[in-house]
């Protein structure tokens, strides 16, 4: 099982495919420091408190990402993540590629 416990993680992904900033709306019930909005630009990410939100997921389905496990359109099709905006969809595909990864869960 895996588990992001903050967002330093995602702040060293390559985020120069993005060509303007998003806003993802990130559900943690349990931790306050991965719970909420991040603003992500192209030279990486801080926490907001507000701003029109292109993507909504929960902590599960962004550690899944994160680690590879799947790309944004299974995560979609899993319901661990809603894109609002079109235009970031290839974006987060480029940033969160499926990998060879041996991962079977997550909580």
């Amino acid at each position: 099982m895996a588990r992001l416990t903050g967002l330093d993680p995602l702040g060293e992904l390559d985020w120069s495919v993005l060509d303007h900033p998003i806003t993802l709306d990130v559900s943690d019930p349990l931790l306050d420091a991965t719970d909420g909005l991040l603003r992500v630009t192209e030279d990486g990410l801080e926490r907001t408190t507000a701003g029109t939100i292109d993507a909504e997921t929960d902590i599960g389905t962004l550690t899944q990402l994160y680690l590879g496990r799947f790309d944004p359109s299974t995560a979609e099709h899993l319901d661990g993540l809603d894109i609002e905006d079109n235009s970031v969809r290839d974006a987060l595909a480029t940033v969160f590629p499926e990998r060879p990864i041996c991962l079977r869960e997550f909580f």
